[in-house]
């Protein structure tokens, strides 16, 4: 992967000749020793992004950074990647040791996704085929995992979706797939799996920090299989209201 970065950094047409050469195939480039596979069953979008994740291995901007341990940094870089990537945040202590003990370190990472999420780039989908290039549709009890999200100040989330026939609810659960319920949107049929809608929920009370979602397609009664199929998940913040309940005044000191 390095070395095909390497090879077309600063070529404007890379994307176009990469994803054609991974759905069509193709060999000579490097020899006769490595000749790629067609695969004609992945869409042009997903090989422009599989593309466009190996050139960024040579690309300096998306390389670590130092940056300040304490302050704000304005976010940039994802305007012309938009859905696609994150930024990663790595921070590493070092002390000085003591009384002839070793120096102590540590290391801890942090990912902040785009406030819209593909359903394909789950961290999991059981119950969900991924086949040629798509996530299809799942049955009662199907989910998706999507691993260290952050829900600070997050009120609503929403669910771009299909479903041929049938009604039901999608459970949101906080770290298990049996974890607490958070919240439940209600989709109704769309007619066609590739008609989508989107259907939204309120979060029962607002949450704090890093946790693993899981999002769980329920219809208790029978037939419920072929149930559901989710294209984008998207996360809006907390809006001013509501403002009651917003501070206690315990004394004021005048000097």
């Amino acid at each position: 992967f390095m070395d095909v970065a390497k090879k077309y950094s600063g070529n404007k047409n890379a994307v176009n000749i990469l994803s054609k050469k991974i759905i069509e195939g193709g060999g000579g480039v490097w020899g006769t020793t490595h000749v790629m596979a067609a695969h004609p069953q992945i869409p042009k979008q997903d090989a422009d992004e599989m593309v466009k994740y190996i050139l960024a291995l040579n690309d300096p901007n998306k390389n670590f950074k130092p940056i300040a341990g304490t302050g704000t940094i304005a976010l940039k870089e994802h305007a012309e990647n938009e859905t696609t990537g994150y930024y990663t945040i790595k921070a590493n202590y070092v002390d000085n040791g003591f009384a002839g003990r070793l120096p102590e370190k540590g290391e801890d990472i942090t990912r902040l996704r785009y406030y819209k999420l593909r359903a394909m780039d789950a961290d999991r989908h059981p119950g969900f085929v991924f086949d040629w290039g798509e996530l299809r549709q799942g049955d009662h009890k199907a989910y998706l995992v999507f691993k260290n999200i952050d829900l600070t100040s997050i009120q609503q989330i929403s669910f771009e979706y299909a479903s041929q026939d049938k009604a039901g609810e999608i459970e949101i659960r906080k770290n298990s797939v049996a974890g607490p319920i958070i919240g439940k949107a209600k989709f109704e049929p769309t007619g066609g799996w590739g008609k989508m809608k989107w259907t939204d929920t309120q979060l029962d009370k607002l949450q704090d920090g890093f946790c693993d979602l899981y999002f769980v397609a329920v219809k208790k009664d029978k037939p419920n299989n072929n149930l559901i199929k989710f294209k984008t998940i998207g996360f809006a913040v907390k809006k001013d209201k509501p403002n009651n309940n917003l501070i206690k005044f315990k004394t004021i000191g005048f000097k």
